[in-house]
């Protein structure tokens, strides 16, 4: 059964907590609390090699966003700096998952960090939209 991420929506607005829900080549649907619920569109990629370690190139950069998000908040950083941390995370995380797919293999298509943050600085604007 296929799902639109709009089908989604509704039901995340009722949640209290930070949802990541991945939607493959759609992207990945966010809920922060105190924010409508949205969609980071995925980075679309030339020529999918390999797929094996997308979605846990996805879960790696996702964690190091809410750890990143959640020791700001422990330090005392306002919500919205928080939210703001954790959204650029997820940029970093979707176009993490999008570059891995380029090359095969599992932990060899894992692409660092320096590669990643250069593709977010040219494909991302400050509204979390792709240019």
């Amino acid at each position: 059964m296929k799902v639109k991420p709009a089908g989604f929506i509704p039901w995340m607005k009722r949640q209290r907590k930070t949802l990541l829900i991945t939607l493959g080549a759609r992207g990945v649907a966010v809920r922060i609390p105190g924010q409508s619920p949205k969609l980071f569109p995925a980075y679309r990629v030339d020529a999918v090699v390999d797929t094996t370690a997308a979605g846990d190139t996805f879960t790696g950069y996702a964690v190091r966003a809410l750890t990143l998000a959640w020791n700001a908040e422990e330090k005392g950083e306002d919500l919205a700096r928080c939210r703001a941390i954790l959204e650029d995370g997820i940029k970093y995380a979707v176009t993490a998952a999008a570059l891995s797919v380029t090359r095969a293999g599992a932990a060899e298509s894992i692409p660092h960090f320096e590669v990643v943050d250069a593709v977010v600085a040219d494909l991302w604007d400050t509204e979390g939209n792709l240019r």
